[in-house]
């Protein structure tokens, strides 16, 4: 095992436990514990860069939430929201991941996870945190201000979201091309900030959160915007990845 993996399963021994000690003293974080062996078990493969545990995602983004857990109106269902919207997104019923026949020897004996396996679970607000963490309802895609003004009033979604959002803007590099980590970038501008605003408007309980998912999320944007400049300038074509055009550039050096 190579020190990406240890770090990885150290992460994820730290978490579990953690939540096992949050549901020692109140029963309800046992829900959470239960999101976290469905997601566990269902993103058991590995990210676009080919060598990142696709669970990599989920733990960095609980882990975090963790830390102003207390801030929160709901932090168990801010957590099954982050735990658990990617699952239904990639595995229920039509997802895109059923058709690739590596995906589903690696899924081999699971049942697809649908929003009724969502509700039975984990309850209607769990639900109603899903639909507002999904851009396609019943094969209808919401435009993006519909999108985010959902979030915006929604105790948990957004949280989730801009977390998500983060942890794609810290991992991004090697795997995006340019142009689409620019577009990641300037989303935070166009469309997380403004509803960052809208939520701490609509739950003001919990304003210190958006707050501060507000500054670290445009300083990370703003940190991109900063890079995609620079290689604009230095005449590297936005529709590949960094890596391609630096094995351009020495190709035609």
């Amino acid at each position: 095992m190579n020190t990406f993996d240890t770090n990885f399963e150290k992460q994820k021994i730290a978490i579990e436990y953690t939540l096992r000690g949050l549901a020692s003293i109140d029963k309800n974080y046992s829900k959470v514990l239960r999101a976290f062996e469905i997601a566990k078990t269902y993103h058991s493969g590995i990210r676009k860069d080919g060598k990142t545990p696709e669970f990599k995602h989920q733990l960095n983004i609980v882990g975090s939430i963790l830390n102003y857990r207390e801030m929160l109106i709901d932090p168990i269902g801010t957590l099954i929201a982050a735990l658990m919207h990617d699952v239904i997104e990639d595995y229920s019923k039509g997802s895109k991941v059923w058709d690739k026949e590596e995906e589903r020897e690696r899924l081999s004996g699971l049942p697809f996870y649908n929003t009724d396996d969502l509700r039975r679970e984990f309850g209607d607000a769990a639900v109603q945190s899903n639909n507002c963490l999904s851009k396609v309802i019943n094969g209808f895609k919401k435009e993006p201000e519909q999108y985010f003004f959902e979030m915006g009033y929604n105790v948990s979604a957004l949280i989730a979201k801009s977390e998500d959002r983060d942890d794609n803007l810290n991992s991004m590099y090697s795997v995006f091309t340019i142009g689409k980590q620019k577009d990641y970038a300037m989303e935070v501008f166009k469309y997380f900030i403004p509803a960052l605003k809208e939520g701490e408007k609509n739950h003001p309980e919990q304003a210190q959160v958006y707050q501060m998912l507000k500054s670290r999320l445009k300083r990370k944007a703003q940190s991109v915007l900063d890079m995609v400049k620079t290689f604009e300038d230095i005449g590297f074509d936005l529709s590949l990845t960094v890596e391609q055009n630096v094995s351009l550039k020495n190709k035609e050096g």
